[in-house]
């Protein structure tokens, strides 16, 4: 039996909140961001992050013991190297394919994350029923999720929430 397990990075696994601040209007306007963009500042400190939630996500993989999971993220795929080097440090547990958002994609989250869940389907010849739980921290998408009939697990590292109990 297929169990296919999808988990947002930045704010699920990574605490990211101080990265946040580089995409603050202040920061714009100070002049330190002089011609790099603040998306680009925010991507490239997140070899940075301390990881969030070990412990919980350790509990989920021994409890569900998933032979798939796949870490859907809206950084751009430019940052592959670093998110595998920073996934392989702190969450070694965790092991999994990696789906960026591409280079030129600006769509809004909703869309992309959507998009990498057909993905996963198609490439990997998985039904939507094979997903047994799809973590991010932003509503829409768990609503998305919730609309596809996925389970959707609210993991939210700045709000403290980890909405995944076993056999809930």
């Amino acid at each position: 039996m297929k169990k296919v397990v999808i988990i947002d990075i930045d704010n699920c696994l990574a605490d990211d909140a101080w990265r946040r601040e580089f995409l603050r209007p202040q920061y714009e306007q100070s002049g330190l961001r002089q011609s790099l963009s603040p998306w680009h500042v925010y991507h490239d400190l997140a070899p940075l992050d301390t990881p969030g939630f070990v412990h919980e996500f350790e509990v989920f993989m021994r409890h569900e013991q998933p032979t798939d999971v796949f870490f859907c993220t809206m950084r751009p795929e430019i940052y592959r190297y670093s998110t595998h080097h920073w996934l392989q440090r702190h969450h070694p547990s965790i092991r999994g394919r990696v789906i960026h958002r591409g280079i030129e994609d600006e769509r809004p989250p909703v869309r992309v994350k959507f998009s990498m869940l057909c993905e996963i389907c198609r490439k990997h010849d998985f039904a939507l029923s094979d997903i047994i739980a799809a973590f991010d921290d932003h509503r829409a998408v768990l609503d998305m999720y919730r609309e596809e009939g996925l389970r959707a697990v609210e993991a939210n590292i700045e709000l403290g929430i980890f909405d995944w109990k076993p056999g809930a």
